[in-house]
């Protein structure tokens, strides 16, 4: 029997992976004012944003992801980091930004048409100065893939606190128009019994053109398109696909 998530495993699980933070961060630092992240979750990136000394605006519908954000974080980032529990498709924060991102692969777990409302709620929300940044799964890639793959361990770490170890594996379900990547979580307590939790992903498999014409429709302009955190030009190949753009 499995377990939703516990968002510490969570948290602890993604905070291993960091060589996406210098990016945002090099995008804040060629903007002014806060940033609002959408999907921050628990707060890898806006808590590193936060740190940096950048005011930040996460929002996400996840209550559990949000309070553990919260909780976990300093006095002093709280200060910088302003919470609210939203959807993407309908949030309205009166508030425009020079910087929008969507990091973490999210935007290519949202399908149509509810992708075009999240475009024409990041166009209500930028500046007419403002970029906006949604890093997405390289489709081409998740394309290439089998139809099925088994589980294989990912990662293993340490829980804080409870020093317990959890090891992570995962695997994948490929369909014509979706990739759905299952998470396993083991929690290898010291009375030796195992807690397993799940984490299901579904990424939506669609040609970068229709992503391209998507943005188009909703009154914004692609200024470039990333194949890395090194803001080099994205190709067929590249391990991740950053879209950046502005209001047209």
């Amino acid at each position: 029997m499995s377990e939703p998530v516990d968002p510490l495993i969570y948290h602890t699980h993604q905070c291993l992976h960091s060589d996406d933070l210098p990016f945002w961060l090099e995008l804040a630092r060629k903007r002014s004012g806060p940033v609002l992240e959408l999907g921050c979750g628990s707060g890898r990136v806006a808590s590193c944003l936060s740190a940096a000394g950048f005011q930040v605006v996460g929002l996400d519908h996840n209550f559990e992801m949000l309070t553990f954000l919260r909780r976990n974080t300093s006095i002093e980032l709280n200060e910088s980091i302003r919470i609210f529990q939203a959807d993407f498709t309908c949030f309205n924060l009166s508030a425009r930004f020079e910087l929008i991102i969507m990091p973490c692969n999210t935007y290519s777990t949202i399908s149509q048409p509810y992708r075009l409302e999240v475009l024409s709620q990041i166009r209500r929300h930028l500046l007419p100065t403002g970029i906006f940044a949604v890093q997405i799964t390289n489709p081409f890639l998740l394309m290439s893939l089998p139809t099925n793959g088994e589980a294989e361990l990912e990662d293993v770490f340490t829980l804080p606190f409870s020093g317990d170890a959890i090891q992570v594996s995962s695997s994948w379900t490929r369909t014509p128009k979706n990739l759905v990547i299952n998470w396993y979580y083991d929690q290898l307590l010291t009375n030796g019994k195992i807690i397993r939790s799940e984490l299901s992903i579904s990424h939506t498999l669609e040609s970068p053109q229709v992503f391209r014409d998507e943005i188009s429709m909703q009154g914004l302009h692609i200024l470039q398109e990333l194949g890395d955190y090194d803001f080099l030009p994205y190709r067929d190949d590249s391990p991740v696909w950053i879209i950046l753009g502005c209001p047209s």
